[in-house]
């Protein structure tokens, strides 16, 4: 690479072709946070740093895949999925009149491209192994924190994203969103007093005020956070299990756990399928609330 591309110019170089050479250099940026942060005398993190995508280092419990297929798939669902599903939820015009906004020259729309990209970076600085019995757990305590700081801090991530010519403004945005991507999982827990939610745990009186709580602090990143929250979920695994009521979702589960049996994947990620539909319930009332909210502000301007 010549030493031009270190001073191109800001938007000379196409959005797209900056997220397609982060996603080819994930498996380089991996190996170089887990060194910064591990000891890799230890056996669990050199295998973990020789192999930053394999899904037994990323809490296969809850993960089909590694962490770097977890973020490709993110991205891919994000496209074909979860955008379509803004139209039929009636909110659509709402969400590409914010996301065709520009700052210093680039829509959010194509930084938050980047924001998905890097939005589990934190996870290779912040793996915690703990032993529990005969087993040991995965965990990646205050990751989408982590993943935030290390785009904003000085190092290679941050030099990855500058040589492309993005500006402190634009990584700025970057760095929230990736930061915020976890947001919505805190309300999620509110309402988790069981093992699994339901859906109907999402249509009750006090979830809006939740979500206006949670919306207080996202401080213009609302819509943002519901986005990137829905394609994070969708991006643990492809198994789909449908229903609009919690007897539907339960009424499926034998077909999911038949398809996981079938495809020879791990049987516990039935959990984190039979998971969806609540979580699409939680992220279609919150981004209509946003999309509400919207509506109230644009008729006061």
């Amino acid at each position: 690479m010549s030493e031009k591309i270190y001073f191109e110019q800001p938007n000379e170089i196409e959005m797209n072709e900056i997220v397609d050479k982060a996603l080819n250099d994930l498996p380089e940026l991996a190996r170089e946070i887990i060194a910064q942060n591990s000891d890799l005398r230890e056996d669990r993190n050199w295998q973990f740093f020789k192999k930053p995508n394999d899904p037994i280092e990323h809490a296969p419990k809850y993960h089909q895949w590694g962490i770097i297929t977890h973020t490709k798939q993110m991205l891919e669902f994000y496209h074909d999925e979860i955008l379509a599903w803004t139209d039929c939820w009636g909110i659509k015009d709402l969400v590409e009149e914010h996301m065709n906004e520009e700052i210093d020259g680039r829509k959010k729309s194509d930084l938050f491209d980047l924001a998905i990209v890097l939005h589990d970076i934190g996870k290779f600085a912040t793996r915690k192994i703990i032993e529990k019995g005969d087993k040991n757990i995965i965990n990646f305590p205050e990751h989408a924190e982590a993943s935030g700081k290390i785009i904003r801090s000085p190092g290679m991530v941050k030099h990855f994203i500058k040589k492309y010519g993005l500006t402190e403004v634009q990584i700025e945005y970057i760095a929230r969103c990736a930061e915020l991507h976890y947001k919505l999982d805190y309300l999620r827990k509110n309402f988790k007093k069981k093992e699994m939610l339901r859906i109907a745990d999402f249509q009750v009186p006090r979830y809006r005020g939740e979500v206006e709580r949670i919306m207080d602090e996202c401080n213009g990143y609302e819509l943002e956070v519901g986005l990137i929250y829905w394609a994070d979920t969708l991006g643990k695994t492809d198994i789909r299990v449908d229903g609009r009521t919690d007897k539907e979702v339960f009424e499926n589960e034998k077909e999911a756990r038949r398809e996981i049996a079938q495809r020879g994947i791990n049987k516990k990620l039935v959990a984190s399928a039979m998971q969806l539909p609540a979580n699409q319930a939680l992220v279609e009332g919150y981004l209509k609330i946003w999309a509400e909210k919207e509506r109230e502000e644009q008729k006061t301007v």
